[in-house]
């Protein structure tokens, strides 16, 4: 992998976890508001609490000491992502975020719930893929809830009278924040997977996913001998377009393809960029014959497709090899080779033709 890729690579981790982090902690600080707001409508004014007192003291303040951590922290991804090494991020976001929670936590001491917040951050430590901060965050968390409980101890706080409203309140918002922060982890592992097994240029599945899905097919064969079949695919030519027309009008072709291919995959198919501008699809339960009509079909559509260029609209052609699984083989690779041999002999045989194993 190429340093331009792995930088591309490494900014995407980054952007993600940038979204998830801050996605979450701005989604929280909205609940956290509004559970402020809740409390100020149910709460009762007395001697030592008006109502300005306790608009200040339980909203304004916690509400902008929040806020400019948050703002902190957006403002540190934005400007030392370039600069500062990945584990330096993840411990100001890990500190940020036992801030943000801590403020919670201490603000209302007097509700007996609350201190289950603490634990919040724990919900983010997938995020970061880091052994090493799981017991960092284990360690803060325990020393927050500590210094909780003699706070609580040392009556450093004055607070209103706690209520069951209070209580009830204080547990729908923990329970809200916790869903909003494990629907952003649950989104950020897909934007992961996506990254992991799809192809950056056409989304469709990569080398790697091919192979693994593959495998699984090939173990799937020795247990309920359901037969299946594939395809490879390769553009005709294609060098001469580069050369003509330039990597980007190449992307362009690829892409085509990969559109075609998409349109002509059925519910349980499976289709994958295997590599430059090599195609490749699993098609269970398809047999040989059913399997070089959709190859066909892929070939004929794409054939019909106009790509416009600097010397007006082009069209391509494809070369096919199809092959049947119908015995097990040694290795993934052993039956790959069947469909590349028949693509070559497509290939030898005029090309823009569907040839399969003999």
């Amino acid at each position: 992998m190429s340093q331009t890729e792995k930088g591309r690579r490494r900014q995407l981790e980054i952007d993600i976890w940038d979204g998830v982090i801050i996605g979450s902690m701005w989604r929280v600080y909205i609940i956290c508001m509004i559970v402020e707001l809740a409390k100020l409508a149910v709460f009762q004014a007395g001697e030592e609490y008006s109502v300005r007192k306790y608009l200040a003291m339980y909203f304004l303040i916690p509400s902008l000491i929040q806020g400019a951590l948050l703002l902190f922290l957006k403002f540190f991804i934005c400007n030392a992502k370039e600069r500062c090494k990945d584990l330096t991020l993840d411990l100001v976001s890990v500190i940020i975020c036992n801030l943000f929670a801590g403020v919670t936590v201490f603000i209302h001491c007097g509700v007996q719930i609350v201190g289950v917040a603490l634990i919040m951050p724990i919900s983010l430590l997938s995020v970061y893929r880091r052994r090493g901060l799981i017991r960092i965050q284990l360690l803060i968390t325990i020393f927050l809830y500590c210094m909780l409980c003699v706070w609580r101890y040392l009556d450093c706080w004055s607070y209103p009278p706690e209520t069951i409203i209070d209580n009830m309140i204080v547990f729908i918002a923990m329970a809200c924040a916790y869903a909003v922060i494990e629907e952003q982890v649950r989104k950020s592992s897909l934007q992961r997977d996506a990254q992991v097994w799809k192809d950056s240029l056409t989304q469709l599945y990569n080398h790697e996913a091919f192979y693994e899905e593959l495998e699984n097919y090939m173990e799937k064969f020795k247990t309920d001998r359901e037969h299946f079949s594939i395809l490879v695919a390769d553009i005709d030519n294609f060098k001469s377009v580069n050369d003509t027309y330039g990597h980007a009008y190449g992307d362009e072709v690829i892409r085509a393809v990969a559109r075609v291919m998409s349109e002509n995959c059925g519910s349980r198919d499976f289709a994958a960029r295997y590599g430059g501008e090599e195609f490749a699809m699993i098609l269970p339960g398809k047999l040989i014959s059913e399997a070089v009509l959709t190859a066909d079909k892929v070939r004929r559509d794409f054939a019909s497709c106009s790509i416009v260029s600097k010397d007006g609209p082009k069209s391509f052609t494809i070369s096919i090899g199809v092959a049947e699984y119908t015995k097990p083989y040694r290795t993934s690779s052993s039956f790959f080779e069947e469909a590349d041999n028949a693509l070559y002999r497509a290939k030898a045989d005029g090309k823009n033709r569907v040839c399969c194993k003999k």
